[in-house]
Parts: structure tokens; C-alpha cells; sequence
């Protein structure tokens, strides 16, 4: 869930949050999330997805307006269900 409410300051805001394992979002031009994983920053949006470094993501997002989104609970998630799903594989 995203908290619309309370958007990031400034960048190095969104840096600390990312470094502390948190996901942030933005809304415009498209909805994209980012998360850090191993030191590289992952971007995903609803059909594209990409690694990028700390560097570039500055440079092309440096400008954005970024909010939290927080954390499901684990009682939303069925761990028999996420293991079924990314056990699946094309016949």
C-alpha cells in the first residue's frame, strides 16, 4: 500500500530508505517501484523491470517525487501459494 500522503523530502531521504530495505514508488509518468538488491537498485514497473546503479538512478530520478509503500503483512501472503507460484514453469 502505498502512502500517498507523505512523499519523500528529498533524495537522500529515499537513499536511507532504500539502504534500509524499504520500497518506494513513484506515480508519474508511471507507477515504478524501487528497491535495493545487492547494492544496485531494482526498478520495476508493470511490464519492465531492470537493475541500475546508484549513479544513473539519481540522474534519471533525481527530480521525482517518491512515496513509501508499506509493507504487506505476512498474514496476506500464503507462503504455499508464493512457492507453487515461482515453482511454476512452462511445459
Amino acid at each position: 500500500m502505498v502512502n500517498s500522503h507523505n512523499p519523500y523530502a528529498h533524495l537522500d531521504d529515499v537513499i536511507d530508505a532504500l539502504k534500509r530495505g524499504e520500497t518506494v514508488l513513484i506515480q508519474s509518468p508511471i507507477k515504478t517501484r524501487f528497491r535495493l538488491d545487492n547494492e544496485r537498485i531494482r526498478v520495476n514497473q508493470t511490464h519492465f523491470q531492470t537493475m541500475i546503479d546508484w549513479i544513473t538512478f539519481e540522474d534519471l530520478y533525481g527530480l521525482a517525487v517518491f512515496y513509501p509503500v508499506e509493507a504487506s503483512k505476512e498474514s496476506d501472503i500464503d507462503p504455499l501459494k508464493d512457492t507453487e507460484y515461482y515453482a511454476f514453469k512452462h511445459k
